[in-house]
């Protein structure tokens, strides 16, 4: 007659065993974070907890890039905040994203890459491979770029799916030499400015850096940026492509695109 397997038996004992001891797992991650303040996984902090940490990472970017004193103009992108992610089996989250995009010669991409990953803080673990930089800026916070175009690069700060929660308001605004980068372009394009936006992150040092862009109304010039630009104070020409002018002045780094009948021109004062 056929009876109980020591397999049959030893199975019976080893799931018990393991449910318990998974358990204690979960007991003693909630004491840590609960006598320590720290997170354990990634579900124990909102997207507004992490939301300094986003910023702190982007401003950590713009700062290792070397800004257009390195031949890399910024823009710093405003906060976009995706909902339907997957927190758990039973609840939906949101994630919240970053992006700094970079603008810089067109055979200098894998530099700008690796001269931010050499200069992120040492707890951020960077490095760049097969053409892709990963960075861990903490809290369950990632880094993560590469190349988008010729001449640009994109870094995403993501905090991965997390529980929903209003972020905090962006701090006061301060005009800096960006908004009048950007009104000179404008004039010297011959388009009014249709929407203005400004985003900025902290500095490491201290301060903010600062990217005001403007969408300007159709009727582009018939002519390439650059040409379009001429008499502007230009001090470098950073990329110069039929569609897309970097060049910096003064401090300042400034972008002007041309497609499809619009004009953008975004303007950043870096670290």
């Amino acid at each position: 007659m056929g009876g109980v397997t020591d397999d049959g038996r030893r199975r019976r004992w080893v799931w018990p065993v393991v449910v318990a001891g998974w358990a204690v797992v979960l007991v003693v991650a909630a004491y840590v974070s609960s006598r320590t303040g720290e997170a354990t996984v990634r579900e124990q902090l909102s997207v507004a907890q992490a939301q300094s940490t986003v910023d702190r990472a982007a401003g950590e970017v713009v700062r290792a890039s070397g800004g257009v004193a390195a031949g890399a103009v910024p823009e710093i992108r405003g906060y976009d905040l995706r909902t339907g992610c997957r927190l758990t089996a039973a609840r939906d989250g949101e994630e919240l994203l970053r992006v700094v995009l970079f603008t810089t010669a067109a055979s200098a991409e894998d530099q700008v890459m690796k001269r931010i990953a050499g200069g992120l803080p040492a707890s951020y673990r960077a490095r760049v491979r097969q053409g892709v930089l990963r960075a861990d800026a903490g809290e369950f916070v990632g880094v993560r770029g590469g190349i988008v175009a010729p001449g640009q690069v994109q870094v995403t700060v993501s905090t991965g799916c997390r529980p929903s929660a209003a972020l905090a308001p962006a701090p006061a605004d301060v005009p800096d030499d960006a908004d009048q980068a950007v009104d000179r372009a404008l004039a010297a394009l011959g388009v009014p400015a249709a929407q203005r936006r400004t985003d900025a992150v902290p500095c490491p040092g201290g301060g903010a850096a600062r990217t005001v862009a403007a969408d300007a109304t159709p009727g582009a010039p018939g002519q390439p940026p650059k040409a379009a630009l001429h008499g502007l104070p230009v001090d470098t020409d950073i990329l110069e492509q039929p569609d897309v002018y970097g060049y910096r002045s003064g401090a300042t780094g400034v972008v002007v695109r041309v497609s499809d009948g619009q004009v953008s021109v975004a303007a950043t004062t870096g670290c």
